[in-house]
Order: C-alpha cells, then sequence, then structure tokens
C-alpha cells in the first residue's frame, strides 16, 4: 500500500499489529523470525495500480474474482490491477545502436558492433550503409543471415529479439576524415565512437565530436576503458595528428648499484657497477668519461666493448631490453667522477666506497644521502654536546682548557670506542667541588669524583690503545662503516628515522663458478647474430673481493648523467698522524681533569656562579637528551579506522563473489505453463538470481524438496532464492504470456541446460548442452524459412608484407605475407623485392623484381628467405596498395653498429631483444647503414682470485695453490714456480689432468669460461731462520691474492713481512710498553723493586693476561705498603682486613707464577699475532691486487727450545728472586704483629675525626725484621 491505499485490520500470526509511516509508506516492526501477514484495504472505486514491495518475489492476484495468471507489475513493484495483461498486436519495431572503435596503426581497423532490438515479424529489412568511406569490411559475425552489397548497403533476415552484429574493416591508406559519402543513408544518425591511439606508433587527437560517458550509456563493456565521443553521421569526424613516432620517450628505466674499491695507495680504484632496468630506445650503452671499462657481462654473458664509430666513447652494442649488467672497470681518480658511471640516465643510484685500512673519508658531496663519512656523522644533537663540554671546561678551567676539550672531544667524537658521555659524568662533580663547602655533600662528591674517573680511565685507556695499535697497525683497527649514527637512549626520538638500507654489491662468486665452469663466453656462438669467431672479447681486471671500512651513499631520485660525485679522502698516513694527534689531546685532557693544582683556585661569587652555570648546562643536556618514553593515550580511531573495522566485520566469505553456480537447469515449455528444475551447488549460505527475466514470464511457485517455504525477494528483472551451502534443488513453476518468441536470460548463466519444448524451436545451446548468454524461442506456427544463400558477402583480403632484415656474420631477409583478416578467401599478390635481393627460397616464383605470392584459402601465412649485400646501405620503400601494409623488422648482431634516416623507427620486445620496428604508410621509407664499430684492447684472461697455501717442514714444505680464472678464448695459462718445485697433482673443474711441466713453468690449458684451478706441489728445502711461500708468477696482474703460510709447532714467530693486511706480531710492541711501564714503577719512591727487576719480571708477565699482571704488581707494592704500616696507624678492622688481602696477593701471585713457568717451559710462546684472522703458527696474508709476481710474505723464526731456554733463565731468576720476595712478604705480614686480636680488643674506641686528627701521634719508623715480636698477636 502507500498514503493513498493505506491497509487496514493488518495482523501478524492472527494478532493485531500497530501500522505506522515510514518513507511515505506503511510499514509495520518485527523481530528476525517467520510471520504471517494478512489485511484489507478499503475503497469504493479500484484504484489502477497497487503499491507492492519490490522485494515480493512471488505473486497471487484475483481481481473481482478473477485470478489474474501474470500480473503486470512495474520496476518499482506497483501491480496493475484495470490495466488488461493481453499485449497489444505485435508491431514490426527496428532499433540500431551503432558502437564503433577506431585502432590507430598501419592498417586502420575500425571495429562496428550493431545491436539491432526487433519486434514485429519476422521480415527482411534494409538498414542502410554501415561503413565511413574508404573502407574495405573483412570479416563479419552475425547471428541472423545479414548481406552487404557492393555499394555498402546491409540488409538483413530479421525476427524478434535483440541481436548484436560485428563488423571488421580497414584501411591501408592515412585518413584525417571520417565521414560517410555524400547522399547516403547511414544505418543510425547517431552512434557512439571510441578512439584506441597507438603512442608507440603516433599521437593523435580527436575533432569534431563531444565526448561522452560510457558509464551512462549501453557501449560494450570490452570497450570502457577507451576515450568514448558521441557522432552525428552527417558530420565528419577529424584525426589530427601531432607526433608520429615514439617521439619524446621517457627515459629508460634503469637502476645503478656501483661499488668502488680503492687501491691501498689511494692512486685508482675498481669499480663495480649492476645496472638492472629496461632500455628504450637505444641500441648501445656508453661508459662515462675517466671510466676505464674492462669487462661487462650481461644475464652473465660476456659482451664486447668497442669504440663508439661516431663520438668515440667506449662502450658496448645492446639488444635486449631487459637489463641484468655487471661490469667491471677502473678509474684513475675520484674526484669529479660521473656519478653514474654511464652516458645515461638512471632512476635510481647507490654507491658504496670500500676502503681498505686505514683511510677514511672526510666529506663526499653530490649524493643526497651520505652514511660512513666524518662530516654527515655530525646531527645538531653532538654539536651541542660538543658546546655544552667545551663551554664547561672553559668556565671552569680557562680558555685555553676550553680549546683543549674543544678540539680532543671533537676529533676523537665518532672513534669506535671514545668516551662521550663519561666526560660529562666527570666534569659535574668537579664543576660543584669548586664551591661546595666542607660536608657530607661535599664528601658525596668526592666519592663522585673517584668514581667518575674510574670509569673515564675504564673508557680512555682501551681507547687510546685501540688508537695507537691502529697507529702502528692500521689492518688491525675496527672493519665495518668508520662512522656511524650514536644514539643516546634506546627509546630517543632521534630513532624514529626510517633505517637506511643497502644493496649488497659483492658477488656470490661461489654461485657464478657452480652456474658457468664450462660456460662459454659468447651467445649463441652458431647463430648470424653472435660475435665474430675473431672476436677477442674482454675480461677486465679482477672483481675486489673484500670489504673493510665503507662509506654508502644514494640518491632519492632520478640521476642524470652530467652529475658528479666529490669525495675528500683521509690518507692512511694523515689517519696514523690523527691516531697519535687524538690520543695526546685525550690523554692531556683527562689529565688536565684529573689533576688538582687548577682546582684549587678561591672560592668567589663569581666562581659560584660560574660552577651552578656549568652545573645546569650538564644537567640541561642530559634532561633534553634522555627525554622520556612518549605515552600513547586513548583516543577515538578516526573514520578511516572505523571503516576499515567496518569493513572487516562485514567481510563476506572468502568464496565469493562465486560462492553458488547453477550446474543444470532442466526446462519444460507446455502451452503457456513453464517448469524449470535447478540443481545449485554453495559454498555457503547466500542468494542466487533464478533464470530468465519475470518481465517476460510469471514465476508462480518455488519449492524445494526438504523445505517447501523458499525465501524469494525480486531484485531487479530477476527472482532470487535463498538456497543454504551444497547441493539443492529448486522446482520453478510459472506462466508465459501469449507471444510468438520468448528470450531466456540469466543474470548468472547455467552451466547445462536441456529444454524439453516441442511446441518451439529453441537457438542457443550448443550440442553439449552449454547455453549461450541468452537462448531464443520461437512458436513453430510463426517460424519462417530462410534461404541459405542470403549469408554470401563481399569481403576483402587485408595482407600485411613483413621484412625481417637480420644483419649479423650474413644479412638475411625473412620475407612474410600474413593475412590479417579471418575470412578464407584465395587470394595472390606481387611483393617488390629490395635492392640486391636474391631469392634463396625454391618455392617461391620471381618475376621482374617482384614475387609472386599465392594463399590459398585455409593458408595464413608464405615466408621466403633472401640474402643482401653486405657493402651498402639498405633502402626500404612501402609501395601504394589498398589491399596490403608493409612493416620492418631489424635484428643486428652486436658487432655492427646501425644509424637510421628517414622513417623514424619504434622500438619493441621480441623474445626479450630490443627491436626497430618500422610502420610506414605507403609511399613512405627508410635507409639503413651499419658499421663495425673497433673493438678496444683489453685482457682475454683474467686471474680474479688466488689461494696459496704454505706448509713449512723441517725439510720440505707442501704448497697448495687454487686459482680461479676467468678467459674469453681457449689457451695455456702458464704459471711459474720456484725452480725446485715438484708439482704432483693439478686439477680443473675438480678433474685431475695431465701435468705439463718444463722446468719452473707449469703449461695448463683452460678453455673459454669461468674455471677453478688447483695445483699441488713440494719444495725440498731446509727450514731456516727467514721462511716464507714459495714465489708465484702469473701472466697478467692478480687480485684477491691470499696466501697462508703453516708454521710447524716447534718454531717460534719472531716476525713477518709482507702486504698490509697481514698479521703483525704485537709481543715486541707488549714489550716495549712493558719495559716503560717498568722503568716508570723502578723510579718510584715507594717501588719494591729496582728499575732491572721490574724489567724482568715485566717480560716473563707478557705471557698473562693484563689483570694477573696487575695483580703480581699490586702484591709487591702492597708488600712495601704494608712494611711501612705499624699497628697504632691503622684501625683493628683495617689491620687485620690488610692481612687477609695480603694472604690472598701472596697465594694468587705464587699460582701466577706457577702458570708463566709451566707455560715458558713446557708450553708454546704467546706472540700475540692478531690481523686478518692470523693466530699463534697460522699466518694469513691478503693482497687486493698485485702485478704477475704478488708481494712475497716470510716470517722469521727460530726453534721453540730458544724460547723454553730464555724462560729457563727467567725461571731460574725468578726462583732466586721470589725467595726473597717471600721473605720481604713474611717481614710484611708480620711487621707490628700478625693479628693483633687480643690488643685490638684492648684498644679504646677512638674518638671523633676531629679529636683524632688533633691527639694522634707521628707514626714511628718501621722497625727493621730483627726487631719483630715473633709472639705478637
Amino acid at each position: 500500500g502507500d498514503l493513498q491505499t493505506w491497509p487496514t485490520h493488518v495482523q501478524v500470526n492472527s494478532q493485531p499489529v500497530a501500522v505506522t509511516q515510514r518513507d511515505d509508506r506503511p510499514s509495520i516492526v518485527l523481530e528476525p523470525g517467520e510471520y504471517e501477514l494478512t489485511g484489507d484495504f478499503s475503497w469504493r472505486v479500484l484504484p489502477q495500480n497497487l503499491a507492492i514491495p519490490v522485494e515480493i518475489g512471488l505473486l497471487d492476484l484475483s481481481v473481482n474474482d478473477m485470478p489474474v495468471p501474470i500480473p503486470a507489475r512495474e520496476p518499482d513493484g506497483r501491480v496493475w490491477l484495470r490495466r488488461s495483461t493481453v499485449a497489444p498486436a505485435e508491431q514490426d519495431q527496428l532499433i540500431v545502436d551503432t558502437y564503433r572503435v577506431l585502432e590507430d596503426g598501419v592498417p586502420l581497423w575500425l571495429q562496428t558492433q550493431l545491436v539491432l532490438s526487433v519486434s514485429g515479424k519476422s521480415r527482411e529489412q534494409e538498414l542502410g550503409w554501415v561503413l565511413p568511406e574508404g573502407w574495405k569490411i573483412s570479416s563479419i559475425e552475425s547471428p541472423i543471415p545479414v548481406a552487404i552489397d557492393d555499394q555498402g548497403r546491409l540488409k538483413a533476415q530479421l525476427r524478434t529479439g535483440k541481436w548484436t552484429l560485428n563488423l571488421r574493416a580497414f584501411r591501408t591508406l592515412d585518413v584525417h576524415e571520417i565521414k560517410f559519402a555524400d547522399g547516403v543513408t547511414p544505418i543510425s544518425p547517431v552512434e557512439l565512437f571510441a578512439f584506441r591511439s597507438n603512442p608507440t606508433f603516433r599521437l593523435v587527437e580527436v575533432e569534431g565530436i563531444p565526448p561522452d560517458d560510457a558509464s551512462l550509456t549501453a557501449f560494450p563493456t570490452e570497450w570502457r576503458d577507451l576515450p568514448v565521443y558521441r557522432w552525428t553521421t552527417d558530420q565528419p569526424i577529424r584525426l589530427i595528428e601531432k607526433l608520429r613516432g615514439m617521439g619524446v620517450q621517457p627515459p629508460s628505466k634503469l637502476t645503478v648499484d656501483r661499488s668502488f674499491w680503492l687501491d691501498e695507495d689511494g692512486h685508482g680504484a675498481t669499480y663495480v657497477d649492476r645496472i638492472q632496468g629496461e632500455l628504450r630506445n637505444t641500441l648501445r650503452l656508453d661508459a662515462a668519461p675517466q671510466h676505464q671499462l674492462g669487462g661487462v657481462r650481461q644475464h652473465e654473458v660476456p659482451m664486447l666493448i668497442t669504440q663508439n664509430p661516431q663520438t668515440g666513447d667506449v662502450g658496448i652494442e645492446v639488444r635486449e631490453q631487459s637489463l641484468q649488467l655487471s661490469a667491471v672497470g677502473r678509474v684513475s681518480d675520484l674526484r669529479g667522477l660521473a656519478s653514474n658511471g654511464w652516458q645515461v640516465d638512471a632512476d635510481g643510484l647507490s654507491i658504496t666506497l670500500h676502503l681498505p685500512p686505514g683511510w677514511r673519508v672526510l666529506a663526499l658531496f653530490g649524493p643526497d644521502d651520505v652514511r660512513g663519512d666524518w662530516l654527515t656523522s655530525w646531527t645538531l644533537l653532538d654539536l651541542f654536546l660538543l658546546l655544552v663540554f667545551s663551554i664547561a671546561v672553559f668556565r671552569i678551567l680557562g680558555w685555553k682548557a676550553g680549546l683543549l676539550a674543544f678540539a680532543a672531544f671533537g676529533l676523537a667524537y665518532h672513534e669506535p670506542g671514545a668516551p662521550r658521555f663519561t666526560w660529562l659524568f666527570v666534569l659535574f662533580p668537579l664543576a660543584l667541588l669548586r664551591v661546595v663547602p666542607a660536608g657530607k655533600l661535599h664528601l658525596f662528591l668526592r666519592l663522585w669524583k673517584y668514581v667518575a674517573v674510574a670509569l673515564l680511565a675504564l673508557c680512555l685507556v682501551p681507547h687510546v690503545v685501540y688508537e695507537i695499535r691502529s697507529a702502528l697497525y692500521p689492518q688491525l683497527e675496527y672493519t665495518g662503516t668508520p662512522y656511524r649514527d650514536h644514539w643516546i637512549l634506546p627509546w630517543s626520538p632521534l630513532r624514529s628515522r626510517v633505517p637506511y638500507t643497502y644493496s649488497s654489491s659483492r658477488p656470490s662468486y661461489t654461485t657464478e663458478e657452480a652456474a658457468g665452469e664450462d660456460r662459454a663466453p659468447r651467445a649463441a656462438t652458431d647463430s648470424n647474430l653472435s660475435y665474430a669467431a675473431d672476436a677477442t672479447i674482454q675480461t677486465g681486471p679482477g672483481e675486489p673481493q673484500w670489504s673493510w671500512n665503507s662509506v654508502h651513499c644514494r640518491w632519492t631520485g632520478p640521476v642524470t648523467q652530467n652529475e658528479t660525485i666529490r669525495p675528500f679522502l683521509i690518507p692512511q698516513s694523515v689517519h696514523r698522524l690523527l691516531c697519535v694527534v687524538r690520543s695526546t689531546l685525550l690523554i692531556g685532557l683527562a689529565a688536565l681533569l684529573i689533576g688538582r693544582g687548577k682546582l684549587s683556585r678561591p672560592t668567589g661569587r663569581s666562581t659560584v656562579i660560574e660552577a651552578v652555570a656549568v652545573a645546569y648546562l650538564i644537567g640541561l643536556f642530559v634532561t633534553t637528551t634522555c627525554g622520556v618514553r612518549p605515552v600513547v593515550a586513548d583516543e577515538i580511531p578516526d573514520a578511516a579506522t572505523l571503516q576499515l573495522l567496518r569493513e572487516r566485520l562485514l567481510e563476506p566469505d572468502e568464496s565469493f563473489p562465486h560462492a553458488a553456480e547453477i550446474q543444470r537447469v532442466e526446462l519444460q515449455l507446455s502451452d503457456n505453463q513453464l517448469q524449470m528444475v535447478c540443481e545449485i551447488h554453495a559454498a555457503t549460505q547466500t542468494a542466487i538470481p533464478l533464470p530468465g527475466q519475470v518481465a517476460v514470464w510469471s514465476p508462480v511457485k518455488v519449492e524445494h524438496a526438504e523445505d517447501p517455504d523458499v525465501i524469494v525477494c525480486r531484485r531487479g528483472n530477476y527472482l532470487w532464492a535463498v538456497v543454504p551451502a551444497g547441493i539443492t534443488e529448486l522446482t520453478i513453476t510459472g506462466l508465459l504470456p501469449p507471444s510468438a518468441e520468448w528470450t531466456w536470460t540469466f543474470e548468472l548463466k547455467p552451466h547445462y541446460v536441456t529444454v524439453d519444448a516441442p511446441e518451439w524451436d529453441v537457438s542457443g545451446i550448443d550440442r553439449n548442452g552449454v547455453p549461450e548468454d541468452q537462448i531464443f524461442f520461437v512458436h513453430k506456427r510463426g517460424s519462417t524459412e530462410l534461404a541459405a544463400e542470403y549469408d554470401q558477402r563481399n569481403l576483402v583480403v587485408a595482407l600485411g608484407i613483413e621484412r625481417h632484415l637480420e644483419i649479423g656474420h650474413v644479412w638475411k631477409v625473412e620475407n612474410r605475407v600474413v593475412r590479417l583478416s579471418n575470412n578464407r578467401k584465395a587470394v595472390a599478390v606481387r611483393v617488390p623485392l629490395l635492392s640486391g635481393e636474391r631469392v634463396l627460397s625454391s618455392d617461391i616464383e620471381v618475376e621482374d623484381g617482384f614475387c609472386l605470392v599465392r594463399l590459398s584459402e585455409s593458408v595464413k601465412v608464405a615466408t621466403w628467405t633472401s640474402e643482401l649485400p653486405m657493402d651498402q646501405p639498405i633502402r626500404l620503400a612501402a609501395p601504394m596498395s589498398d589491399q596490403w601494409i608493409e612493416r620492418w623488422h631489424l635484428a643486428t648482431s652486436p658487432q655492427w653498429n646501425a644509424t637510421f634516416a628517414g622513417l623514424e623507427p619504434v622500438f619493441e620486445t621480441q623474445m626479450g631483444a630490443l627491436i626497430p620496428v618500422w610502420h610506414p604508410w605507403p609511399s613512405e621509407e627508410a635507409t639503413l647503414e651499419f658499421r663495425e664499430p673497433q673493438a678496444i684492447p683489453g685482457p682475454t684472461l683474467t686471474v680474479q682470485r688466488v689461494t696459496q697455501t704454505t706448509e713449512l717442514g723441517k725439510r720440505q714444505r707442501l704448497g697448495d695453490l687454487q686459482i680461479a680464472v676467468v678467459a674469453s678464448l681457449g689457451t695455456d695459462l702458464p704459471i711459474r714456480l720456484p725452480s725446485a718445485a715438484a708439482v704432483n697433482s693439478v686439477q680443473v673443474g675438480g678433474k685431475s689432468i695431465p701435468i705439463r711441466q718444463q722446468g719452473d713453468q707449469l703449461e695448463i690449458p683452460i678453455r673459454p669460461g669461468r674455471h677453478e684451478i688447483q695445483v699441488n706441489y713440494s719444495v725440498t728445502t731446509p727450514l731456516g731462520l727467514v721462511a716464507g711461500a714459495d714465489t708465484v708468477e702469473f701472466p697478467v696482474e692478480a687480485t684477491n691474492v691470499e696466501t697462508t703460510i703453516d708454521v710447524p709447532s716447534a718454531r717460534w714467530v719472531l716476525w713477518t713481512s709482507g702486504p698490509l693486511r697481514g698479521p703483525a706480531v704485537l709481543f715486541w710492541t707488549i714489550a716495549i710498553v712493558a719495559i716503560l711501564v717498568a722503568v716508570l714503577l723502578g723510579g718510584s719512591s715507594h717501588s719494591p723493586l729496582r728499575r732491572y727487576e721490574w724489567g724482568l719480571l715485566a717480560i716473563g708477565l707478557t705471557q698473562v693476561p693484563l689483570a694477573a699482571a696487575m695483580v703480581v704488581v699490586a702484591w709487591l707494592f702492597f708488600i712495601a705498603w704494608r712494611r711501612r704500616q705499624t699497628p697504632a696507624g691503622l684501625n683493628g678492622f683495617v689491620f687485620v682486613l690488610a692481612q687477609f688481602l695480603l694472604i690472598i696477593l701472596t697465594f694468587t701471585s705464587l699460582l701466577i707464577f706457577v702458570f708463566i713457568v709451566w707455560k715458558g717451559l713446557l708450553d708454546y710462546p704467546e706472540m700475540f699475532i692478531r690481523g686478518n684472522g692470523s693466530y699463534g703458527n697460522h699466518l694469513r696474508w691478503f693482497q687486493p691486487r698485485s702485478g704477475p709476481m704478488p708481494v712475497a710474505s716470510t716470517i722469521v723464526s727460530v726453534s721453540v727450545w730458544y724460547y723454553r731456554l730464555l724462560m729457563l733463565f727467567w725461571a731460574l731468576w725468578l726462583a732466586a728472586a721470589l725467595l726473597h720476595w717471600l721473605k720481604l712478604d713474611w717481614e710484611a705480614f708480620s711487621h707490628g704483629g700478625c693479628w693483633l686480636i687480643r690488643r685490638a680488643r684492648s684498644l679504646p674506641m677512638p674518638a671523633t675525626t676531629e679529636s683524632a686528627e688533633a691527639t694522634r701521634p707521628e707514626p714511628p719508623e718501621p722497625p727493621s725484621s730483627q726487631g719483630i715480636d715473633p709472639e705478637a698477636g
């Protein structure tokens, strides 16, 4: 009902219910469930219609006690009560909707879709002109018989229904206007027209017709992504060509990852570039100036490096669109170097600069983001800390001390292990001690000072040791990024910055070796497009395989080829000097702060203000840097979050949108009775649309065997039913209105359909029972026989002539005549030959410079092959023709450089290769010229890695040599070994080969590709004072040379020499430092030993850890201190504690001495050999680059018995000295009594501190050992 027809006496399940108004309609409120609603309508005059909810699916209507089998319902749900349901007499009507798509290219294609809405009787009718002027039709697809005469008029045998016709037409000539010929009647006065552009061919604008919104029309769905226009066919469409060819194309999408390895002397660097991406319109890639390109590999296939014939630049010819390129080369200077290294712009660029030991980067300008240099490692917070500390020292100790603090703190701030916040921890009590009076707070500050000084010593001493060691031995410095960000606290806000990520630039050499052991260095050696047999492909310098300190930089956007990088390096010699300067400044600053001379100035008002200000500054810094943890309060989610939560709550089952399928439908038609049996498969409970629009039939009942009450509703023009999960069989009965034709359509198309309709002609179902989108029913009483010959049509065959030019060792042309249209019709064509073209195929007839090609009805393609002369340019020209077009493809070998004149090509990708393609209009032409670029000189053999292991023996040493080589040509690898070397075995790729040794030279045959070579040899020679790895000489320079020497355990290694990255014998440095410390200890006024005794003891203590040595030194000084003390000068508890401590130190020291003697007489010496993984008698060196003969690695060693003999003499001295020290130990222990327990009890309690200080007597002189009372204690 509605406001005019309001229901009365409404009951729900026989209970009255209140009816209210909502949205101008009567409504009631119900809880979820099943209900039966009843009610009445009251009127004196029967209304014309009655509002029924549109969701009501099944409707049983009676008017004046007369049943209405097929109620007339409107889309809004209204049902007509006083309108006759009998349709008026059918009238002949035809509505033609025309949709076109113009596809740009050569040829031009015009697709036309005609949608015919036919009503009335079956008939033949002329529809009008279907194509604009100048177009030739090539194919027609129509479900009804159609015919097109020679003038382009279309006629069809029409019958009731909706029919879709598809036509394809073409033209070979360019067109600037699309219009119908004068005096003709187009099939539709208004059409929808779409344009599919071809940007790689040209840029065209459509003018003369207004655009239209395809979503508001019935334009075909598959074309709606195109721009749509509304064309009034009495006006022309103008096509304005703005640009021909590729025009200004976007740059190639390339990402460059560069790595530089600086030489140890800083005079050059080796670089490795890894380029990924796609090339757009170039067939050559040239390196930037100052780059000495050495070797290039594309998809792990070596490439020939050549000189550009036009510019003289060095680069490679590229024939693939997808780049996976790696290049290795050399640069002599990093300053002012092109950033991306190539004469092409890059979308992304990252650079990693690997530094040898001892080198640093002061600053690096050019990139957007740099990590690892000294300048950019400073943040505003770091500068704030530096200024706060320097000003604080200036306020306390003066401007000279402030400058010293600024220099020391600033130079050491970013060094690994340098103290930072410990300085502030020391400075705080020093500032307050100057103003705080004596008392508990003063005592607390003094205690704070001592603790802070101890902490500073724990941080500063190891750092100074590291700095001095780095100055002496750069190979022992820490590796990694030299300058890093130092976060103050884990929850500091500074940590919220996005972490910086780096791409790994180190190659996986093992993987490449395994994959390319026998890989040929040239692609497709038997192909016409491969390199020439005599081409010498460069292998370049060896790729570095080491990492030390590194600097990473990147660009956040595109990088042009003109951008440069400007690094400022700190050489190794300067860095060594800086290590010494930093250590000196830090020691001086520490001595200045800890010293007491400057702190004894008189306290005044200004001093108090300065001290408070310094403390305030330090406190302010600590407060601002530490901060607080952020607190996240409870907040109401924003609208986006709420919408996301709503979507998640209402997210449908994962089976949607294909949660249900109609497996099969059985349809029975008898008179006007309709019955459907639908088998429905559902993954979950859902609603599905039943077959057939309710506008053309009237559903009466929907039944289910297990549940008679099926929930149905009407949505749109279909009846929807709710089905449970599983397999459900629904039976639907209904009525058909009287009609000669009927169309059965689907919202959800069944998979199989069976029809039982003896009185109807059925179409739209194939022989397997698979339905089309709609099924047509025509009553046999109204069917019409159609003539078979009506389907004859005048179609034109569209042809394409494709010429595939292959420029390689031989210049060839593969010609193809391709049928572009789908119609089957025999055709013959005369194809002109190119200048100098010689046909090689025997099945092609040649006549007067033309090839005669015939295509039968079943043949789609005809091909033949020809050769071209190699001494002249190639001229390509497209002849005039209205039936066929030409297309030219060019594939060139990388040994040729191509230039083009005339019509510009477009670049297409074919089988991964970048191919220039020409799409000419008739009468257009192009000229191709080819030059052979000159290959640059370069090595064809590269020694990528050398691992030499030498095992020293008393009379013979064994050598193992592992070599990784890359060769582009098959050759012999000569290796010069020591003259006395006897080769035991030679393996290439894990397989043994015969030994070819002539004197000291070993010849190893290798094939092109990557190879692992292993040589085992032995040299008979006695082991002397000086020994080392055997000298090996290669024919070319070697890279990544690793040398290992295994020294027998019976030898005492005294010294090593060789490349910088090798072992360092730290014993001598430690011994010198120990002797200097011994001299200082011996010069003390309270020293228990003489200088020479301290020196001898220090030499022995080098064999134990530092802590153990400090225990021994503390024991000796504690003995001297205890001998100076008397019971009267010590508190009883302190005296007892001192006695216990002396006992503990004595026994601990004795154990240490026992360990030293045992180690010296029975074990092996600890020489503190460190560096490059070396330890003990296992020594390793690494040399990044060397000449044909690597730098020799040598050692100086003697028999371990020399060490043991020296330790025997030292042990004898220690035994004699230890007797004297133990005697002094007992004298100290018993001086004044051993324990004094009884005496301590009888002693009165001391008075206050002030009285004790006032009445304390002068301590007596320490008695001699003869005066000690043995009965004391």
